[in-house]
């Protein structure tokens, strides 16, 4: 059997995508799969899991893009699907351009006339429940049982277990204190993370910060290194920055794809949704039964910000 995934969102959205590919390969364990893609960064959840055959990447401007297509026609699916999230209408319309024995994926108000199977998309749903609803689609199994996953391979493990091994004693939080630039709206404001470790750097000599930074938050580890010492900055590969999230005690973020990686492991999470995000914290929170989150948006409290997340951390650590 093979399948192609479209996925048009970023890298939570592909992990949130995981629990239904789990449940695909679980009921066909031979099968082939491939993914088209937006955004390169969003396949390294699924870069070592064996059942995927190739990936394909979207091209900038219209005819690269169709000429991409009819490239993909020439393949014979058994299965076009998409993940959960993306706009129905351009889904629908690329869908309508490839060639597969069966397509399958969701409506809004309107079936679409050329899926042979789709399931409604609800707003009152969880983005994985979604994605699994659009795989069982395909495996009939109405399974939802599968969590989350970030396939790593023995050397991203070899690298985080080396890295904690010096802080054995120490009470591991890590802390992603930004998001994509481009959606700013989303970020917790860095003057309250900072306030936020002094407090908890005070209150206990026994954490250890693990500040997660990528190439849009440099400037965020630098300010927060200035202020606080016991902080490691942590900016490195996706697959050991997986790994090392792996480890944590607890880990704090805003709305983010490292919040989703946390998900993935038996992590402690909690995720600050700031007054300004567009999301809802309903649909896209991290899928996981140690996730927590506050969502500021509807949090009517006479404690400060700081305060209310630092009360949420302490139940977390039990000190």
């Amino acid at each position: 059997m093979r399948i192609l995934v479209i996925h048009t969102f970023g890298l939570g959205d592909m992990i949130m995508f995981t629990p239904a590919l789990k449940n695909i390969i679980n009921k066909f364990p031979d099968v082939k799969i491939d993914f088209l893609v937006l955004q390169k960064v969003s396949i390294a959840p699924i870069n070592n899991c064996t059942n995927i055959d190739q990936l394909y990447f979207f091209e900038n401007g219209i005819l690269p893009n169709l000429k991409l297509m009819s490239n993909l026609r020439a393949n014979s699916y058994d299965y076009i699907l998409h993940t959960s999230g993306t706009s129905i209408l351009k889904m629908s319309l690329m869908m309508l351009l490839l060639k597969g024995k069966q397509k399958v994926g969701e409506y809004e108000q309107v079936k679409v006339p050329w899926y042979k199977k789709q399931t409604q998309r609800l707003d009152n749903k969880h983005r994985v429940e979604s994605n699994i609803e659009i795989a069982n689609l395909i495996t009939i199994d109405n399974s939802s049982k599968e969590t989350p996953c970030f396939y790593l391979n023995e050397d991203n493990c070899k690298f985080a277990d080396d890295y904690v091994s010096k802080f054995k004693d120490k009470i591991l939080i890590g802390i992603h204190p930004g998001c994509n630039e481009k959606f700013a709206n989303k970020r917790w404001e860095i003057e309250k993370y900072i306030e936020l470790i002094k407090k908890l750097n005070n209150k206990n000599k026994d954490i250890k910060f693990f500040i997660f930074i990528g190439p849009d938050e440099k400037q965020v580890g630098q300010d927060l290194k200035k202020v606080v010492e016991n902080i490691e900055l942590i900016e490195n590969s996706l697959a050991n920055t997986a790994a090392l999230i792996s480890k944590m005690n607890l880990f704090i973020t805003n709305d983010s794809g490292l919040g989703h990686i946390a998900s993935c492991f038996d992590v402690d999470i909690l995720t600050i949704f700031s007054k300004n995000t567009h999301a809802n914290p309903n649909k896209i929170f991290p899928y996981s039964k140690k996730s927590h989150k506050i969502d500021f948006k509807k949090l009517n409290n006479k404690n400060t910000e700081v305060g209310i997340v630092q009360e949420n951390i302490i139940q977390r650590i039990g000190k």
